[in-house]
Order: C-alpha cells, then sequence, then structure tokens
C-alpha cells in the first residue's frame, strides 16, 4: 500500500504537469487519489495547496486576493448535503460550465487595464500582461477610483484555427502558447478571455455581475439561474447537450449562491484556504468502455520524459474512435500489470483525453 508522502508527491507531480500543461493523470485517477489521501490523512498540508507553484518563472505577481480553487461534489446528493450543510437550499444559484483551461485575472485601476495574471498557486501568479495586445480583453472599463479584479479562463475556442495535428487538449496547447518568450506571439490573437467573477464592484449578485460584465464589452461564461430543484435536470442538459454546444472544453459545471451579501457569512463558519464555501464544482463522469490491449508504445514527451502509451482495440467513446491513450508515466504501467490481451477500461476525460483508467485482468488472459 501507497504511504501518505508517496501519494502526496503522486498527487503533486500530477498537479505541476497539468499546470504545466502535460497532465500524466486522468481527472478521475487525480480525484480517486485524492479521495484515498483524505480517508488516511484528512488534514494533510496539501489539502491547503491551490494550483501548483511557479517554480522558475521570473514574472511573479502575489495576488491582492488569494484565486482559490472549487470544492466537488459527484451526485446531486453531494450537492444537496452542501445546500443543507449551508443553510441554502432555498436560495437561488447561479450554474456555469466548468472551463477546462487557464485561470486568470484581470486588473483595472481607475478604469484602466494595468495587470493580467494566472492564478498560479492561489498567492502567487505569472504576470501575462502581454496578453493585452493580442487577446478579447476591454483596455478601458467604465469604473472610476477603485481597484476591480475580473476573474475568468484563458482560453483557446473548440474552432480554434491554431494548429493542433497532435489533438492536444486545447488546454495544454493554450498554456504553451500563453507562456512562449518572444516568438510565434502571433497567434495569441487565436486566445480568448471569458469572464465569470468581479472582485471590487459594488453589486449585490452573481447575475448582476455577468450583466455588468457583458455591457463593458467582456466574453461573459454561460450560465442560467436555478433553483436547487432544477439542478438535476440542468446537469442532464449539460451532459447531453449544452457542454457539446459550448465554444469552450468544460469538466462540470459550478453552481454558486447568487445573492453575495451572504458569502461572508458562509465562509466565516469555515476555514477558507483552499476554497470557498458558497460555491462548488458539480463534475460528471468520464464516459467509458472495455477494449483489449494489443501493444505498449514507448514516447518521448515535450520535456524529454519517456511515456507509456497503451495501444487497443478500437472503442467509440462519445462519438471519437479511440485506439490509443497515455499511460502517463513508468510506474503507472508497472501498478497497471499490463500484458497483451489484457481487458482494459479506457475513458475520455473532458471529453477529449483518452486514459487507460484500470485494468480489468492485469495478465490473467495470458496464463
Amino acid at each position: 500500500m501507497s504511504s501518505v508522502k508517496d501519494i502526496v508527491k503522486e498527487l503533486m507531480a500530477a498537479k505541476k504537469a497539468y499546470y504545466d500543461g502535460e497532465p500524466i493523470m486522468s481527472d478521475a485517477s487525480f480525484d480517486t487519489l485524492e479521495e484515498k489521501l483524505r480517508k488516511l490523512d484528512p488534514d494533510n498540508d496539501y489539502f491547503h495547496i491551490v494550483g501548483s507553484s511557479l517554480g522558475n518563472i521570473k514574472e511573479k505577481v502575489t495576488h491582492q486576493h488569494k484565486m482559490l480553487s472549487c470544492q466537488k461534489g459527484k451526485t446531486y446528493e453531494d450537492i444537496v448535503k452542501w445546500a443543507i450543510k449551508h443553510g441554502v437550499t432555498k436560495k437561488m444559484f447561479i450554474v456555469e460550465g466548468k472551463i477546462d483551461s487557464m485561470s486568470g485575472n484581470c486588473v483595472y485601476e481607475n478604469g484602466k487595464l494595468v495587470q493580467i495574471c494566472t492564478r498560479g498557486d492561489g498567492s502567487v501568479g505569472q504576470d501575462v500582461s502581454h496578453l493585452a495586445n493580442y487577446i478579447n480583453v476591454p483596455k478601458t472599463i467604465d469604473i472610476k477610483n477603485v481597484r476591480v479584479e475580473i476573474r475568468g479562463e484563458i482560453y483557446l475556442p473548440k474552432n480554434t484555427k491554431v494548429p493542433n495535428p497532435e489533438n492536444k487538449p486545447l488546454r495544454n496547447v493554450c498554456v504553451g502558447m500563453v507562456g512562449r518568450k518572444g516568438h510565434g506571439l502571433e497567434d495569441l490573437k487565436y486566445v480568448h478571455f471569458v469572464a465569470y467573477q468581479v472582485l471590487g464592484s459594488n453589486h449585490n449578485n452573481e447575475t448582476n455581475k455577468m450583466l455588468w460584465l457583458r455591457d463593458c464589452g467582456f466574453e461573459v461564461v454561460e450560465y442560467e439561474l436555478l433553483s436547487l430543484e432544477q439542478l438535476e435536470a440542468y446537469r442532464e442538459s449539460y451532459v447531453n447537450e449544452l457542454r457539446d454546444k459550448w465554444p469552450y472544453e468544460t469538466d462540470g459545471l459550478v453552481i454558486c449562491v447568487n445573492e453575495n451579501v451572504i458569502w461572508e457569512a458562509i465562509n466565516s463558519k469555515y476555514e477558507v484556504s483552499k476554497y470557498n464555501h458558497y460555491n462548488i464544482a458539480w463534475k460528471p463522469e468520464s464516459e467509458t468502455a472495455e477494449t483489449i490491449l494489443e501493444s505498449i508504445l514507448w514516447q518521448i514527451t515535450r520535456s524529454g520524459r519517456l511515456t507509456p502509451v497503451a495501444v487497443f482495440q478500437t472503442v467509440n467513446i462519445g462519438g471519437a474512435n479511440i485506439s490509443k491513450a497515455s499511460l502517463t508515466c513508468y510506474g503507472t504501467f508497472m501498478d497497471m500489470k499490463l500484458e497483451k490481451g489484457d481487458r482494459i477500461l479506457v475513458s475520455r476525460a473532458n471529453d477529449v483525453i483518452p486514459y487507460v483508467e484500470k485494468n480489468l485482468t492485469k495478465g490473467t488472459s495470458q496464463r
């Protein structure tokens, strides 16, 4: 059995790889590993970490207000329990697509754009103000004598014209583009910023903020104002229709209490370190299919890491034919004990990235 130290090490490696644009673990596997750690050591310092550190990046920015993560729910029952816990079952919720890309923050002082930065580890992000010359962010907004922060996602639309011959998740491509130094910057014109939060304004609810953001010239995340009883049906609509219709890749929904006036009261009852308590992410399970492993290929990633790739009998998941999937790293390959002929379970994380979730036979088919 893996020790707590080993699990934390594995989670941190997966978190860093994700924010570097080269994920080595599916969302489902990552969430399962986090749950395992939570059962073994619920007070581990890991659960206070947001995002990923920036390492040797020089253009660092300390956030005036932390950019926190979001707690997660898997089922409607989880959402109901969250609402009951905070006494908001009779409230209205703003429900938004959880965009799978780079969290960004646009800072305005006296109505002028002065900085764009990424979330980083939640406390310190990367200054990417050069994006202002390329992306769809207004240089000025109609608000004076205050400092306003506009939170959102830096993303590539699904219909982007940026070449992607390896069919990488658009988040990974976007991370690489934003991190470029002095070359290929003209492609940044394809990058978008979509807003979903305002800090520093005098609006008393989220829907008014959205209307104001749109009036200011921002692209605004798709949203609906719903009661608790309406959430389950909306999730079905998201899974079956909306996530394919929306212009960005998503990995679930974010449900937030619409009335800002009760946010502080909700947060005041609990520790606020990794996430606020007035919102929750509802992530759908990845669609899976069983198939037969045919072989293992070995590839070198952009960062020079040797990565095993499973080749299997073609399966159709979410309308896409899949015959290969990364095994993320040598350790995963060894843990799965894969052999030719094994029956494996394959998924498409966020309807994009193929992953081998489980070896269902662990070599027994050949013995």
